[in-house]
């Protein structure tokens, strides 16, 4: 993915406890984080382009 073709979504987290967060495919088996707290986060994410029909 180029940098000139990737989408960015920008979410901002103000305040959220999250009990349970598990995370698919960084690693074989999957991350699992348990009780976070976020206050003021802001996330990136680039996503592909999307698909032209």
């Amino acid at each position: 993915m180029t940098e000139e073709n990737a989408r960015i979504k920008i979410i901002t987290i103000k305040d959220s406890h999250i009990k349970n967060l598990t995370i698919k495919g960084l690693r074989q088996k999957p991350l699992i984080i348990r009780n976070l707290t976020l206050k003021n986060v802001r996330l990136i994410l680039r996503l592909p382009p999307e698909k032209k029909e």
